[in-house]
């Protein structure tokens, strides 16, 4: 007989955003949950989670580690490029600054789409409803909490759970309604292009081409204006990051002609690709391969190629609900600017880690209804103590690397290097959790 058996009602688990918090949450839950006591549905506002217009992420050993903990880390990163070294030039002061070595098993570059798209096809027991927009997050006396989703077509359908987990990233539905006081979100001062490039016929690209998306080498280049960060993605693919301040970004818009709050939605293909193109210029006046590389962009209009306004929001304290079963992580709880390359692999380890306080927690409960009683106690309170000194460094120092690397450029002459390193803000938190992990049994 199943053990689950002795469990005829199970925990419901609501999740909402199949991004990488909410797939590594379902996932955790499945490995952990060994007498299968949970139900978990997932929503996803998308037709499919990889519609999402991200291009890159960086997997960082806090990621890498977490997948291996719950046993999916090599069937997680099958697509990915092995990372090697992040290189750091300051073009106008014509100087190079010390790389940074890195450990290809434990520091992954991935393609967002293939990655989400892998991460979707090792959910084996959760159900994923897709084009779920969440509209409404309604906590209950019984501290269960309901949902309320706009399915289409001007219809809405409920769904009730015994506790809600919000990952729906940086727009959160849940922290907008439960947490009004703490959801404003702080200009940094500067935005990022991201784009995608992808040679038509990769194995007729140009040789250093390949090399730069092939080699596992990351970029940091820093000019009057603008900071190009280079991504290799592998098999003739890379992403690029042009990051420039509001004063560049005011200046650059006027030279072409367009009005400062012009909207990228606004802005022609030609006209994209002449700002990125003026951008790299300034980045990489050392070298002009850097600017040639932009024909390797497809579409310019393509939602791979976005302009991202560099905004963040302090964590939530605390990240759960006083009156219902809500508990907020990843981009719903501590929107991180992309400085540090960290945004993902927190949001990931965010949650390996609560599927695991939520299999703990279950322990020896009887049923839903203690359960729901018991959350905030057995879940919420001891999650949140563990996770919310690691959100509020990692937010420190993201804001440390933008304020020196992105904003009033001309007057910089060093990068903020030590915020980069993946390992200096994992090592003594990454250990704590598997001695934690391993105390627990798991």
């Amino acid at each position: 007989m199943d053990r689950a058996d002795n469990f005829p009602k199970k925990i419901r688990i609501g999740i909402i955003g199949a991004g990488p918090a909410g797939l590594t949450t379902a996932l955790a839950i499945e490995y952990y949950d060994r007498k299968k006591r949970f139900e978990v549905t997932l929503f996803e506002r998308n037709s499919s989670p990889t519609d999402y217009p991200g291009v890159e992420y960086g997997i960082q050993e806090r990621a890498c580690r977490a997948f291996e903990r719950i046993g999916i880390r090599e069937k997680a990163l099958h697509r990915s490029l092995r990372a090697r070294k992040i290189t750091f030039y300051n073009s106008r002061l014509e100087k190079k600054f010390r790389p940074i070595e890195l450990d290809g098993d434990w520091t992954r570059h991935v393609v967002r789409q293939e990655f989400v798209a892998d991460l979707v096809g090792l959910v084996k027991r959760a159900k994923l409803l897709t084009n779920h927009e969440i509209v409404s997050v309604r906590p209950n006396e019984d501290r269960s909490v309901t949902l309320k989703a706009n399915i289409g077509e001007g219809r809405n359908e409920e769904f009730t759970f015994d506790a809600v987990l919000s990952c729906d990233g940086s727009s959160s539905t849940t922290r907008s309604q439960l947490f009004p006081m703490q959801d404003e979100k702080r200009d940094q001062g500067f935005s990022c292009i991201y784009m995608m490039l992808e040679a038509e016929k990769p194995l007729e690209a140009e040789e250093r081409y390949l090399a730069m998306t092939n080699a596992g080498v990351s970029n940091l280049i820093m000019g009057e204006e603008a900071t190009l960060t280079t991504f290799p993605l592998g098999k003739g693919r890379a992403a690029y990051g042009i990051g420039f301040d509001h004063q560049s970004r005011g200046h650059l818009w006027s030279r072409f002609d367009l009005d400062p709050d012009t909207e990228w939605a606004d802005i022609p293909a030609n006209t994209r690709e002449a700002l990125a193109r003026r951008l790299v210029e300034d980045a990489c006046a050392h070298d002009p391969f850097y600017a040639e590389m932009l024909k390797h962009v497809q579409d310019w209009m393509s939602p791979r190629v976005y302009l991202w306004a560099m905004e963040d929001t302090d964590p939530l304290h605390p990240p759960y609900g006083e009156t219902g079963n809500v508990l907020a992580i990843g981009d719903a709880a501590h929107v991180l600017l992309p400085t540090i390359g960290m945004g993902a692999s927190t949001a990931i380890e965010d949650g390996e880690m609560l599927g695991r306080f939520l299999v703990e927690g279950s322990a020896g409960v009887p049923g839903p209804e203690v359960f729901r009683q018991q959350f905030a106690d057995s879940v919420a309170k001891p999650y949140a103590a563990e996770r919310t000194e690691v959100w509020d460094d990692l937010v420190r120092r993201a804001r440390t690397a933008a304020e020196i690397n992105f904003t009033d450029q001309h007057e910089r002459k060093r990068f903020a290097v030590g915020p980069q390193i993946p390992h200096r803000t994992a090592s003594r938190l990454v250990s704590a959790i598997e001695k934690a992990a391993r105390a627990a049994g798991v």
